[in-house]
């Protein structure tokens, strides 16, 4: 029973679905944060532009400007947001907060107008206040009645653009009661919003209101940018949904998986044992391969290079390694001791051509040594000095050998050391080839410099060989 739970508690695919769910929680706390902080900017924008525009048909106008309110609380949205990491809804707050500033300049200008109507209208109340005249007069009283009909006109012009105006902010603001709602399959009005209000400024043209007019230009970019809001946010939840859909995906996978396992436990825990069991076997034969190749590689570190070599040994472990995990079904480590399999191969070559360089060397220094020994005769100095260039010569060669074999031998240290952390998790450790490789490159350019072509030959390939274990090792790692 306590392992049952112990396999509760530990088991992965409940504990990614568990933190799913939390993930999940704290997104819809707050969206539902967000979207009553929306609506209630929303709700104090409405209820004053209600206000403003029965104020102003009453022949008042409201001092107060709310919009720096809502700035604010918009701006405490954008702030949420990009501190949970939701950067693609910041375009929208950042848009709405631009939008309410030119709100705020937009009341400047209408303060502005509704002053001048406020006048032109007192002007227009003094005029009905004019006493009739006598006869004489008559052709002033005539004046005074045609300035009243155009009077009345003008006032029924403003009544008719009023109507035109709550029509285009009615459909404007039913809309987007039903986007909060999260109704976005209803068309957007936004077009026909602007054309009304282009209809509107144009009369306003004709009509010879131009301050008016230009007012309505502001308008229309105001809607234009809503109409540009309301595409990038309708992109905005076409990926959520196709985030929640993927999510319920996984959800009802993990479902699915956490049911099989359960289904499956008993025989889990039998193959557990089995397993740990066989990995025991293959990590002490991979030890005992390992202590066979460190054997040998001691010997050929003091010199001894006609010690018998014990990577054909390796290389036979190896083997039966990888046909037990390919038994086994475990394709990927089979794959990994495939490699080691070609690493000793080739470690095989590489001793032969360390032996034929080692001798290379051996018959080298013995030309040398017999060099050494050639009596100089005084009566030629000529040839003693050409003597002392010859052996200055051989002793920087000598040098340029030693530096190129020091090299040789460091690259073979790092993929060694390397290599045999291979049974380990090959992300635990970084590739060491190409440094291996650079260090090779380095010593084939001193051989070509001291013209050991034969050597430079043999470098040659063996950097070719390492960009391929290169180009393999980092294959594995994808």
């Amino acid at each position: 029973m306590n392992e049952n739970n112990n396999d509760n508690v530990n088991d992965p695919s409940k504990d990614k679905h568990r933190r799913l769910e939390i993930q999940k929680l704290d997104d819809e706390q707050l969206q539902e944060e967000i979207t009553h902080m929306v609506d209630q900017a929303e709700k104090i924008s409405r209820d004053y532009e209600i206000a403003f525009k029965k104020a102003i048909k009453e022949g008042n106008f409201l001092d107060k400007n709310v919009y720096l309110e809502v700035i604010e609380i918009y701006q405490q949205i954008k702030n949420l947001l990009l501190k949970r990491g939701w950067m693609e809804q910041v375009p929208i707050y950042n848009n709405q907060i631009r939008i309410y500033k030119e709100k705020v300049e937009k009341h400047k200008k209408i303060k502005e107008i509704e002053a001048k109507k406020l006048q032109k209208k007192k002007e227009i109340e003094d005029s009905y206040r004019i006493p009739v005249q006598k006869k004489e007069d008559g052709m002033k009283n005539k004046k005074s009645r045609d300035k009243f009909r155009q009077d009345l006109d003008e006032k029924s012009f403003e009544v008719f653009i009023d109507n035109e105006v709550d029509e285009a902010e009615r459909i404007a603001r039913d809309y987007e009661i039903q986007l909060k709602k999260g109704n976005f399959n209803i068309e957007c009005p936004y077009p026909a919003v602007i054309d009304i209000y282009r209809k509107i400024r144009n009369q306003l043209n004709e009509h010879g209101w131009n301050e008016e007019a230009l007012l309505y230009r502001s308008q229309i970019d105001l809607y234009k940018k809503k109409l540009e809001n309301d595409i990038n946010l309708r992109k905005i939840e076409a990926k959520k949904k196709e985030v929640k859909r993927k999510f319920e995906k996984i959800q009802r996978f993990d479902k699915r998986l956490i049911q099989e396992v359960q289904s499956k436990k008993p025989q889990i825990i039998k193959n557990r044992g089995s397993d740990e069991k066989f990995q025991q076997e293959i990590t002490d034969m991979i030890d005992r391969a390992e202590r066979l190749a460190r054997g040998y590689e001691t010997k050929l570190k003091k010199g001894e290079l006609d010690a018998e070599s014990t990577y054909p040994e390796v290389i036979k472990i190896y083997r039966i390694i990888r046909k037990r995990l390919l038994d086994k079904g475990w394709n990927d480590q089979a794959a990994i001791y495939m490699n080691q399999i070609n690493i000793y191969k080739e470690k095989v070559k590489k001793i032969l051509k360390l032996k034929e360089i080692e001798a290379n060397k051996i018959q080298h220094q013995k030309e040398i040594e017999k060099m050494h020994k050639v009596k100089v005769l005084k009566k030629e100095p000529i040839i003693d000095k050409r003597l002392d260039e010859i052996k200055l010569i051989e002793k920087q060669k000598e040098e340029k050998l030693e530096k190129a074999m020091s090299l040789i031998n460091e690259a073979e240290r790092m993929a060694k050391s390397y290599e045999l952390k291979l049974k380990k998790r090959l992300s635990d450790f970084e590739s060491p080839y190409q440094d291996v490789i650079r260090l090779y490159q380095k010593a084939k350019e001193i051989l070509t410099e001291i013209r050991w072509e034969t050597e430079v030959t043999n470098i040659a390939k063996t950097i070719e060989f390492y960009y391929s274990k290169k180009e393999k090792d980092d294959n594995i790692r994808l």
